[in-house]
């Protein structure tokens, strides 16, 4: 199958490039996945566009940047980023070229406490003053344990603060700056202790909008 369009996803390891893979493999995407080619530690992997009825190729590039186990030259890192975020999706041009990043992903399974919740801003900065959407995907809602290590304390939220700083960032830059909330398994552990949580956290659906809009920014940037 030929080819219309290629990209990279880079990733700081395989695992976090697979995490947006399955982004595009979800059904609100959009893309049909059609076959994979190439080694199995980064593949090319073709999908079909339902709305364009283009084929993209997105051609997985773990250990990216600065890692000691780079294989890649071309350094996305370099006078953009000061820290490597977790994905970084770029488009191949018809020189071999590649594009600036598309957009960035930092992917958080775990809410941080107190100032290591400002931990991954840099990473916002450095995209927002370079003109790269970012998006910072994490829990809902996380549970603090006791010092047991067993016995659960406290629920844990996201740091306002850094929210509004994000949102703020965005603004101030005019560029796509957001916090993604996806689902999380103590949600209904505290809705049962009478915790606070947003209107209708059961069909939350962040990620179901940042596939939307993501694949929104591939689409874009080739028509």
């Amino acid at each position: 199958m030929e080819i219309d369009y290629a990209f990279r996803i880079y990733g700081d390891n395989i695992l976090e490039c697979e995490l947006f893979v399955n982004w595009l493999r979800h059904p609100s995407s959009g893309f049909i996945f059609e076959s994979e080619i190439g080694p199995v530690e980064r593949p090319i992997l073709i999908f079909k566009d339902e709305l364009t009825k283009k084929v993209f190729g997105f051609h997985i590039t773990p250990f990216y940047g600065k890692s000691q186990m780079s294989i890649w030259s071309n350094d996305q890192l370099k006078k953009r980023f000061s820290e490597k975020p977790d994905v970084l999706v770029v488009k191949i041009n018809s020189n071999y070229t590649e594009s600036k990043p598309i957009f960035v992903i930092e992917f958080d399974d775990a809410l941080q406490a107190g100032n290591q919740s400002w931990q991954r801003s840099r990473r916002a900065v450095d995209s927002a003053k370079n003109n790269i959407p970012y998006f910072y995907v994490l829990p809902l809602i996380g549970w603090e344990k006791q010092p047991d290590g067993l016995s659960l304390k406290n629920p844990r939220f996201q740091n306002a603060m850094v929210t509004i700083g994000q949102l703020s960032l965005s603004f101030q830059e005019k560029t796509i700056s957001l916090q993604i909330y996806k689902s999380s398994a103590w949600s209904e552990l505290a809705n049962k202790n009478e915790h606070t949580l947003p209107l209708d956290y059961k069909s939350f659906n962040g990620i179901v909008s940042a596939i939307k809009l993501t694949t929104y920014l591939i689409r874009s940037a080739v028509i």
